[in-house]
């Protein structure tokens, strides 16, 4: 009898083993799945479930947007609430200085290619906001970026420049417009 509850418990074991194996997969599965957006915030990657604003993930990471130096979206879905996020938040990320959007195969926005139009319209906010990096976008819309701090925007893939795009962007000194075949009226006016 020992011989057989010994071989029992052996298989109850495995069978413990194996079954916990399967559960991890499938919590590992799950939480995949549930991820719609991984952010890349100071150097550190931070995910923004399915159902989850942008906003909300970052808030629960830091209680003060200041400390905010640079955010890259890196993988899934952006959405244009995302980056409405840096427009209503203009006042209090005080820190941050680059902002990276490089759509490819692993990042997509719902939008298309297409920057939206007053996305970053926030003239004086975003104070140390200096870098941009927006591959993957074939337009900028209108009044899209009025960063006035920003020195320098990396849009490889633009080709078509909205009106007052970077209109009042006095500091902006570095664009590479090798590509842009269309630039939209006051586009870089006072800058």
């Amino acid at each position: 009898e020992t011989g057989e509850e010994g071989q029992s418990s052996v298989e109850d074991a495995e069978q413990q083993t194996i079954r916990a194996k399967q559960e991890e997969e499938s919590a590992n599965e799950v939480s995949q799945a549930e991820t719609r957006l991984t952010v890349n915030i100071n150097n550190t990657a931070y995910t923004v479930s399915s159902g989850q604003e942008f906003a909300d993930a970052v808030s629960e990471k830091f209680t003060s947007l200041a400390d905010i130096t640079s955010v890259e979206f890196m993988s899934g879905t952006v959405t244009e609430d995302d980056l409405g996020y840096f427009k209503t938040n203009k006042s209090k990320l005080t820190g941050l200085q680059t902002l990276k959007i490089n759509l490819d195969s692993d990042l997509t926005f719902e939008g298309g290619t297409v920057l939206p139009d007053s996305i970053f319209n926030v003239t004086s906010g975003l104070k140390s906001l200096t870098t941009v990096e927006i591959a993957g976008f074939t337009e900028i819309g209108a009044s899209a970026l009025k960063i006035n701090a920003l020195t320098s925007i990396s849009m490889p893939d633009v080709k078509v420049i909205g009106t007052s795009a970077f209109s009042g962007c006095k500091n902006l000194t570095s664009v590479d417009l090798k590509n842009v075949e269309s630039i939209g009226d006051k586009a870089f006016e006072k800058t």
